[in-house]
């Protein structure tokens, strides 16, 4: 029966099993899938930006949404660390992070 709890490595598997496979920590991982995304994306990075820009109202909906859905979190969890650390992390803190 198999078990999670002590198995001994992580992840479980033949890494030689993947051709593709790169060490941890080997130059070739680092930052390996943004750069594969970026090859892959790349010829229609230019289209994105002319379709996004070609219906204003839709891209300025969108990115007022994401910023108030991502600044009033923000706002709200920077008082709470306000309060909590004396004034020494705050608002300002967590937005500039």
């Amino acid at each position: 029966e198999p078990s999670l709890a002590g198995s001994g490595s992580w992840p479980v598997g033949d890494p030689a099993a993947n051709p593709k496979a790169r060490g941890v920590f080997s130059r070739a991982a680092w930052m390996a899938g943004i750069r594969d995304d970026v090859k892959r994306r790349s010829k229609w990075y230019v289209s994105d930006w002319i379709d996004g820009l070609r219906s204003p109202g839709k891209s300025i909906g969108a990115v007022l949404f994401l910023y108030f859905a991502v600044m009033a979190p923000a706002v709200a969890f920077g008082g709470v660390m306000y309060q909590v650390t004396n004034g020494m992390l705050g608002p300002r803190d967590v937005i500039t992070s």
